[in-house]
């Protein structure tokens, strides 16, 4: 399911916010995800809450906050995410 994910994101321009909260992705689920996400050009609002994130998925997630032109909001509440994942 991630890679069909990151494969719809690299490819839509009109999808504006992105509901994936409550599913357990893996950390290469995450990394398909990103993925797609540096392509999108649309996104500004993607929410992961309870998806079981963990610090190196934070990573992953970090290098689109740097490239996306658009995301304003993230949502990652109720993850496995500790200080060292933030920093």
């Amino acid at each position: 399911a991630a890679a069909a994910i990151g494969d719809f994101l690299s490819k839509t321009s009109s999808l504006t916010i992105l509901h994936l909260s409550g599913n357990k992705f893996t950390s290469d689920g995450i990394r398909m995800i990103v993925d797609g996400l540096k392509s999108n050009q649309s996104l500004i609002g993607l929410y992961l809450a309870e998806c079981q994130l963990q610090d190196k998925d934070i990573a992953s997630i970090s290098q689109v906050l740097d490239v996306h032109p658009k995301l304003e909001f993230l949502d990652l509440h109720l993850n496995q995410i500790t200080s060292q994942g933030l920093e």
